[in-house]
């Protein structure tokens, strides 16, 4: 018997590891992780409504006033007060303060808005800044990209390098035809 020690130790090992790692069809939360319903690491597929909630990965759809991923999100998600995705977000995403650490495709808007790799499709807000390229439409107050592939709609829009179109008050684009231009800005 002594033999298979080693053999069960790693077998429940094992099963206690697969079991908190499995998906979760719902998440209910009220403060992360203590207060949740299935554990923080867990992936959700369906829905996550939550106070304060922290999962790893999403597929389907997250409403809630402060929700943390640690993986990524395709979906939907809505956190009223403040929305982190540490990887890439796929659909819609929304928050008062909206930060996704990967990159980013679809809807996403926030007051402040912050993605730190490339974007696709349309984002914006109060202020929007993507550390890489967008590829598509930049709306709000103050936009800034380090490179442009579309359009820039904004009180003050201000890209690095790229191809595009900015409009605003101020435009400071360095490849443009004019590093700043009031009123338009572009480079083809």
């Amino acid at each position: 018997m002594k033999n298979y020690r080693p053999l069960l130790i790693a077998a429940a090992l094992t099963a206690a590891i697969s079991a908190q790692a499995a998906d979760e069809p719902i998440q209910l939360s009220l403060w992360a992780p203590d207060l949740q319903l299935c554990s923080a690491q867990s992936d959700v597929n369906g829905l996550r409504l939550d106070i304060y909630g922290q999962n790893n990965n999403l597929t389907g759809a997250d409403i809630g006033f402060v929700g943390i991923l640690t993986g990524e999100m395709n979906g939907f998600s809505y956190q009223y007060i403040y929305n982190r995705i540490d990887r890439d977000a796929f659909g819609v995403a929304c928050g008062l303060i909206l930060h996704v650490g990967g990159e980013a495709c679809g809807y996403q808007v926030g007051c402040a808005a912050f993605f730190e790799g490339d974007f696709t499709g349309l984002c914006g807000g109060v202020y929007s800044d993507v550390a890489g390229t967008i590829h598509g439409a930049q709306i709000g107050f103050v936009n800034r990209c380090t490179e442009l592939d579309g359009f820039q709609l904004g009180f003050v829009n201000m890209a690095e390098k790229g191809y595009g179109l900015q409009i605003g008050l101020v435009n400071i684009f360095n490849e443009g035809f004019c590093p700043v231009f009031p009123f338009f800005n572009f480079h083809f």
